[in-house]
């Protein structure tokens, strides 16, 4: 079933064998997938990809490289990704990996990250030739499609959550982590999900919502407004909402792109990580002609 919003087209549930097709020949196809967790689901063909974190189950050096490389090995043109609160080797801000990744790994029986590693394996990932991969950190990219630049940012942070990596204090420190973020963005990339815009990041009680209460009011007062906000992060709030925002002409989709569930009888039984495949990435078709943005010098 396709959803559309001005410009945008988008599925959620597809036979992932027989993707829809596109609109048009006009139309662009933006790919976007979330907490694979070391799984390799089956992504459609794209133009551009992005993933918006949980690359792996907990960060290993190993399961970094794994990753890394079937993203690269996938024949979008284009690709955008960020780190997650699982991503552990990748966290070397403040020796976060040195002083608290370390100790998690060693709970669960993980081999610790080789952190010089894991970063070659990154700039391994973005060397890759006749395409443009980039590992974002608190940082925004361009790239040309469909005669648009089109912007893209990344954050790999989240509020506190079990204190794993990535993780900041809500409040001040969260205006801290987004102070950053081009007001006009065209797509947003950020572990969190903002607080309960659409529930897409409600916990499985339906009720306590666990988003970035900092990402919501920018967005709700007109500091932030990306036209695609990606995140994950929340599995069971899986899913897409459109917000077209009171007197303004600007629109937002925001998807909670997380594609695995966790698998807790492996956790209660094996004290193991495991996740299993639920959700086909989002699938969204842009037609270019029919964006139209202020650029971030105006949008104030």
């Amino acid at each position: 079933m396709a959803t559309s919003l001005q410009g945008l087209t988008w599925h959620v549930e597809y036979d992932v064998a027989q993707p829809p097709p596109r609109p048009s020949p006009k139309h662009l196809r933006f790919v976007f997938v979330s907490d694979t967790h070391s799984t390799q689901p089956d992504v459609p063909e794209g133009d551009a990809l992005f993933h918006s974190g949980d690359l792996t189950d907990l960060g290993s050096t190993p399961s970094f490289q794994h990753q890394l490389a079937w993203l690269a090995s996938l024949p979008h043109a284009h690709k955008f990704i960020i780190a997650g609160n699982h991503d552990f080797g990748a966290c070397t801000r403040d020796d976060w990996y040195g002083r608290v990744g370390r100790k998690i790994h060693e709970k669960y029986a993980v081999p610790a990250a080789d952190t010089a590693a894991v970063r070659g394996a990154l700039a391994a990932f973005e060397a890759t030739p006749d395409k443009q991969h980039r590992y974002l950190e608190d940082q925004v990219a361009e790239f040309e499609l469909g005669g648009r630049r089109w912007s893209v940012y990344g954050s790999p942070w989240s509020p506190v959550f079990g204190g794993w990596a990535w993780n900041y204090e809500r409040g001040q420190e969260a205006e801290e982590v987004y102070k950053d973020v081009p007001p006009k963005v065209d797509i947003l990339l950020t572990h969190s999900p903002p607080h309960t815009f659409g529930n897409l990041d409600v916990l499985t009680d339906g009720k306590t919502h666990v988003g970035c209460e900092v990402l919501r009011d920018k967005m709700a007062n007109g500091d932030l407004r990306p036209l695609i906000h990606s995140f994950g992060h929340i599995h069971e709030a899986w899913g897409t909402h459109a917000e077209k925002w009171e007197a303004s002409t600007d629109e937002t989709l925001l998807i909670n792109a997380a594609v695995v569930e966790f698998d807790m009888g492996a956790f209660v039984q094996e004290k193991r990580l495991h996740y299993k495949l639920v959700h086909p990435p989002v699938i969204v078709d842009v037609d270019p002609s029919q964006i139209h943005r202020k650029a971030n010098a105006e949008a104030r």
